[in-house]
């Protein structure tokens, strides 16, 4: 089946996407009233739209579409330096997949005539569920836009000009083409599955590289983010081990002092060094926690009583000399004491 005949004649419509859905229809002649600014879409303030241009034929079967994409203000207004020739790119354009009406006439971002125009495009998505071809069929067939009244004024000029390019033909006497119709058909059937196919197979290609490419964004986002949390990790890290070493460093000058203090006999001097064995355990309470901090004051409460044990070690021994002078004195002769005492004073 040949693709739809250019003399067959089409209304020109426009359709706005909003996801999977047609939200807006509108003849072309309509659209250009958008485009001029004599009227506005507020409900796309703001926003990039994508767009169908579609050719529609009188049985209601698509000739053509070119998915493009267009801005609107905050307002509601199309972007005014928005100018894509779309008749003119739908002259030149490629063939797509059959919708009815045999191959039609495809414009999109992948398959674009002019490359210098395909960041104004998009690309469809043929998957189950999302197929904006299907969607855009049905769309037609609803035939919102009357397409039939649409068509009514010129399909008699249309017809009319068929007859005269077949009177010229005859006038010319040209012979015409002697083919097989079953040879010819099964050629154009074939042909058509492969450029269907061919279709497909680039249309999940850019679907799949679309994906990839998400996953490579993704990948490389993911990637700083771990890069960052090792970075602050690292970071931490050596700001604790530095404390670490630090405190190691106070309790092992702490255990140095104990043991020094622990070895000592004289009193005085364990009393000299008790200020020190306080903070020493002050250290303990800073650093290490309650059980560190409980070991150091039982030392403290150990060195304490080793004076305490150390001062009784000295009462007892004055206690002893006083006795044993006493004794001495109950021995002798009481008088010869005192004077031998008053003497002496």
């Amino acid at each position: 089946m040949n693709s739809a005949n250019d003399t067959t004649p089409t209304v020109e419509a426009v359709l706005l996407f909003k996801g999977a859905e047609v939200v807006e229809q509108m003849l072309y002649s309509e659209f250009e009233g958008v485009l001029d600014h004599v009227s506005c879409l507020p409900d796309y303030a703001d926003e990039r739209v994508k767009g169908c241009y579609v050719n529609v034929q009188p049985d209601l079967t698509i000739s053509g579409i070119i998915f493009f994409c267009i801005d609107f203000d905050e307002h509601g207004y199309a972007d005014r330096s928005w100018s894509l020739p779309l008749r003119r790119l739908m002259g030149i354009a490629g063939q797509g997949p059959d919708l009815g009406a045999g191959p039609i006439q495809l414009v999109c971002r992948t398959r674009c005539p002019q490359p210098e125009m395909r960041e104004e495009m998009w690309d469809p998505s043929i998957q189950p569920g999302m197929n904006h071809f299907q969607i855009l069929k049905h769309a037609i067939e609803q035939n919102d836009l009357n397409i039939n009244q649409q068509l009514a004024a010129g399909q008699h000029t249309s017809m009319g000009c068929i007859d005269v390019a077949v009177s010229h033909a005859q006038s010319q006497n040209q012979p015409p083409l002697v083919e097989s119709e079953e040879s010819k058909n099964r050629r154009d059937k074939l042909a058509e599955i492969i450029k269907s196919q061919r279709f497909r197979i680039e249309a999940l290609t850019n679907e799949c590289k679309d994906k990839v490419d998400s996953l490579e964004r993704a990948r490389r986002h993911d990637q700083i983010q771990y890069n960052e949390h090792k970075r602050m990790f690292s970071q931490k890290f050596e700001q604790l081990k530095v404390r670490y070493l630090k405190r190691e460093q106070q309790l092992n000058n702490a255990v140095a002092l104990i043991a020094r203090l622990l070895d000592i006999d004289d009193a005085e001097v364990v009393k000299e060094h008790l200020e020190d064995l306080r903070a020493v355990g002050n250290i303990a309470d800073l650093s290490t926690g309650e059980g560190n901090a409980e070991q150091m004051e039982l030392i403290q409460t150990k060195a304490e009583n080793y004076l305490l044990t150390q001062q009784l070690v000295q009462l007892k021994r004055v206690c002893n000399t006083m006795n044993k002078k006493m004794r001495e004195l109950e021995e002798n002769d009481v008088p010869t004491v005192i004077a031998i005492e008053s003497k002496r004073a």
